[in-house]
């Protein structure tokens, strides 16, 4: 939206500077080549444009507000690089002269934005693979586990009286995500964002299948399980093998016996619990943690948006209105309006 807006407002000063005088669409086309104006954009009057727009971003946004401003240059100029301006501008002063001169009674140009999204985003992916950690743990922290362990409210009650803590799950969870996959997501998103901001879809979206992980963070969680058991094991007075008999037979719900026979091993006291309540530790944890975990997860508009904040929402349904609604579209109502903020 800063590259549109840079675009009208260079647009605005050549109109104001031609209403007193006298030239030629080619002779200020060559002006500007020239005076390196196209470069320039990018170099001076952009990171000037994104310090006076002050778009803030969300506190957990994984990227410093300093060096994402750097990376935002660097996808304008790849997504409209300065050929892309030279061309558009060059066109548009071809129309400005006959409004000019009288000859024609209203100025509309089209500024062909739509085809550049796609560059744009890949621009964005390109950022993203240059801040790999960063862009992981936010995906895993703030969007995904989040979204994954919510069913679980505060952790997950096993029996044999094992509880696994909320930040345990959460842990194992992120854990199970492997960083390409995470990386994919988080692209997914923003060829989600391009599409919308191209009209290909009315509504932000964006399904994640989580199935994979599931299976990852089962093993990891059994094992946590396993070695709580193991703990709590270890920590049981000794008693004979008939006492052990008889807690067993009066065990209550998710609680351990108050005892481990003489000469016990672990795995011959877990196998008797098994038995007894006729469930395996590695079946607990799939009854009690992973089918309460979504096999997919759809995050909708409000929750992208969310993610974004306000401020680069709003800043998103603007562009889509500029590149849909009005087609790419500036009249000399447009451009007034830019030239009346060209003190910034």
């Amino acid at each position: 939206l800063i590259v549109i807006f840079v675009v009208t407002l260079i647009l605005a000063l050549v109109l104001t500077h031609l209403s007193g005088t006298v030239g030629s669409a080619g002779f200020y086309n060559g002006q500007m080549r020239q005076a390196h104006v196209y470069d320039w954009v990018y170099d001076n009057l952009t990171p000037a444009a994104l310090d006076e727009a002050g778009v803030e971003m969300p506190t957990d946004f994984p990227v410093d507000t300093p060096e994402l401003k750097r990376d935002i240059v660097a996808v304008a100029k790849q997504a409209f690089p300065p050929k892309w301006l030279q061309g558009t501008f060059e066109n548009a002063t071809r129309q400005i002269f006959p409004y000019v001169m009288g000859d024609k009674d209203s100025l509309a140009i089209t500024i062909d934005v739509k085809s550049r999204i796609g560059p744009m985003a890949d621009g964005i992916n390109g950022v993203v693979d240059n801040h790999t950690q960063e862009i992981y743990d936010y995906v895993t922290d703030e969007l995904i586990v989040p979204a994954m362990t919510e069913q679980l409210g505060l952790g997950a009650a096993l029996p044999y009286g094992i509880t696994l803590t909320d930040e345990e799950i959460s842990g194992f969870v992120a854990q199970a995500m492997p960083q390409d996959w995470a990386i994919a997501q988080f692209k997914s998103m923003v060829n989600s964002l391009a599409g919308y901001l191209k009209g290909d879809v009315n509504n932000l979206s964006l399904n994640i299948d989580l199935a994979a992980v599931k299976t990852n963070a089962f093993s990891t969680l059994t094992t946590l399980a396993d070695q709580k058991l193991e703990t709590a094991f270890n920590g049981l007075p000794t008693c004979t093998p008939l006492q052990f008999s008889q807690a067993l037979a009066t065990l209550q719900p998710n609680t351990l016996p108050s005892c481990r026979p003489v000469g016990y091993t672990y795995d011959q006291f877990k196998q008797a619990l098994e038995t007894k309540l006729g469930m395996t530790i590695a079946e607990a944890v799939d009854q009690n943690v992973i089918d309460l975990i979504p096999n997919s997860f759809q995050f909708n508009d409000a929750q992208l948006r969310e993610s974004m904040g306000a401020d680069m929402a709003e800043t998103l349904d603007s562009a889509r209105e500029f590149i849909v609604d009005d087609q790419g579209r500036v009249t000399e109502q447009n451009i007034g309006k830019a030239s009346d903020r060209a003190e910034f």
